[in-house]
């Protein structure tokens, strides 16, 4: 974390603390989010600055010196999670310059957030569906398991690319074998078995989406 922990003071004790601060973001660890984003609130705020201008500092730097796309990340998850306030203005701005800055260096959740502000536009002109697509297949293909369901369900309705149903079902799959209870996946895995005329395997999922989705209750009825 070295470059991002200088904002804090640079020592040892920041360098963990910015390890846990991070570990509970890419966990979703809504209470350690909480508890070392106010540790390090504390020690952004003992020091009276100029908030964008130490970030633009640091960001310069990690960019000269060809730093991480997880350190780009984690100045992100600090803006995100308000421990470096901003003008509100700035904030859409920084999303998308750190978010393409962590993206083009491969790291997972970077190319996500910026496939996230090429299609909502934040910070930025909207992108092309064919461009947000690109960015989430390799974000999938990364192993990113969140991007699983965005890349199948794009070459199911063929957003940004052609309709490919067994592409489709393979990236479903990927997204249930990651998180078998996100029934989103599940009933849209089976929908995709439907159509390829795989009743029986349909069934299987559709029975186990059916108590959480009303979709899967519906196609239920129809096979």
């Amino acid at each position: 974390m070295t470059g991002v922990s200088d904002l804090f003071g640079g020592n040892m004790e920041v360098s963990q603390l910015l390890a846990q601060f991070e570990k509970a973001v890419v966990d979703e660890n809504e209470g350690d989010i909480k508890k070392f984003g106010k540790q390090l609130s504390a020690l952004w705020n003992k020091v009276p600055r100029d908030s964008l201008r130490e970030l633009e500092k640091v960001k310069s730097r990690l960019v000269k010196e060809e730093g991480s796309g997880a350190q780009f990340m984690l100045l992100l998850d600090l803006i995100n999670q308000n421990v470096i306030l901003l003008p509100p203005e700035q904030v859409p701005g920084q999303i998308y310059e750190l978010s393409r800055l962590a993206g083009i260096r491969k790291e997972a959740r970077g190319m996500f957030f910026f496939a996230w502000c090429l299609q909502e536009g934040c910070g930025c002109k909207k992108g092309s569906p064919r461009e947000v697509f690109g960015w989430l297949k390799k974000c999938a293909d990364s192993g990113f398991a969140r991007a699983y369901y965005e890349v199948a369900t794009r070459y199911a309705m063929g957003t940004g690319t052609k309709v490919d149903c067994q592409k489709a079902e393979f990236y479903f799959e990927k997204a249930v074998s990651a998180n078998p209870e996100d029934y989103d996946s599940v009933t849209a895995l089976a929908a995709i078995r439907i159509k390829q005329g795989k009743k029986a395997e349909a069934r299987e999922y559709l029975r186990r989406a059916a108590p959480h989705r009303e979709e899967a209750r519906e196609l239920e009825g129809l096979i």
